[in-house]
């Protein structure tokens, strides 16, 4: 859930959905203030799941960004992960 800090022990992989109010021009995976992953939709919604590759034990944060064909946006909790 979003705003949630939890510990794992495997890779963290979010499951992302977005229900947009128009057409969805990108959606982003931002992890410790670094673009990790987009997607370019052009649909109303959106859905996918992110696995980091990368992970290293330690602590991370992840949020998703989202950016509309209007110009409108927004942007998730994020989420604090320890990875054992």
């Amino acid at each position: 859930m979003q705003g949630d800090i939890f510990t794992a022990s495997e890779r963290p992989r979010l499951e992302v959905r977005v229900e947009g109010t128009g057409a969805i021009d990108q959606v982003d995976v931002i992890k410790n203030n670094k673009f990790v992953f987009n997607a370019c939709p052009r649909t109303a919604s959106a859905r996918f799941t992110f696995e980091d590759a990368d992970s290293k034990p330690g602590e991370s944060w992840y949020y998703v960004r989202v950016q509309q064909s209007d110009g409108q946006m927004a942007w998730s909790s994020p989420l604090w992960i320890t990875r054992k």
